[in-house]
């Protein structure tokens, strides 16, 4: 009984570690995405409004000062990455929005 609970926290331990790591993995994209839209000038929220230059110029800023300074395992062991435009600030401002009720209309 005692080895399987703690195989049970064993696992759970592990779980949470790779929870842990998918969380700032995630984390160090969006805030690639963020500098690289504030260095290139891009500012649409989603990639499928963007043109194929400024896709080009997205890949080249994340993998200039991303992924060759800092490792090609920089945003995990992944062959393809998939990026949604969105930053961490940008993701930041959509949870913490305060819901504004519309204004009541006269009804005249």
């Amino acid at each position: 009984m005692a080895q399987s609970s703690n195989h049970l926290v064993f696992q759970l331990q592990e779980q949470l570690a790779r929870k842990s790591e998918e969380k700032e993995v995630s984390l160090r994209v969006r805030q690639a995405v963020q500098f690289c839209k504030a260095e290139t000038g891009i500012v649409v929220g989603n990639d499928t409004k963007m043109s194929g230059d400024d896709r080009m110029a997205m890949e080249r800023c994340l993998v200039q000062n991303f992924l060759l300074k800092k490792g090609m395992d920089y945003f995990g062991k992944k062959d393809f990455i998939f990026i949604d435009m969105q930053g961490d600030k940008d993701v930041a401002r959509l949870a913490t929005k305060v819901y504004t009720p519309p204004a009541a209309e006269d009804d005249e």
